[in-house]
């Protein structure tokens, strides 16, 4: 399942992505008369089950991908990993030499990407450049 954080209706909210469009999980509530947390932290801190996909499915209300307003992941991670130059297909787009061994940076503090902006995440070691696209990975906690 593939989650998202979309603007609409002047806020933040959580979204899925399925293969006929985004649906806002606010849409999933009022079509199904469900609860799903409507923050995709929230959706995460109360354990994402895979009936909120087939909930999505089932509501009518979809946004074509290309039109969607992107947020962030979420707000607060605590975690951020980031890896450059690892694959072949990436140093090659870049006209890099492939690495030996991947390069990569872990930030480990409280991180709020609303106060980063117009300044750059730490740079990436063996790196001159920042790439056009960037992926980051969030490090949440697996439930017993």
């Amino acid at each position: 399942m593939r989650l998202c954080t979309i603007r609409k209706d002047d806020r933040e909210q959580a979204a899925v992505v399925t293969r006929a469009g985004v649906v806002p999980v606010a849409a999933i509530n009022a079509h199904l008369k469900r609860s799903w947390p409507e923050e995709l932290y929230g959706l995460i801190q109360h354990g994402i089950s895979t009936s909120l996909l087939a909930d999505a499915e089932q509501t009518p209300f979809k946004i074509e991908p290309e039109t969607v307003r992107y947020g962030p992941l979420y707000r607060h991670p605590r975690k951020i990993l980031g890896i450059g130059l690892n694959y072949r297909d990436h140093a090659v787009d870049l006209n890099a030499p492939y690495p030996t061994e991947p390069a990569s940076f872990m930030e480990i503090r409280p991180f709020n990407p609303s106060e980063t902006r117009g300044t750059s995440l730490p740079g990436v070691p063996g790196t001159s450049g920042t790439p056009s696209a960037a992926e980051l990975t969030n490090g949440a906690p697996k439930r017993a």
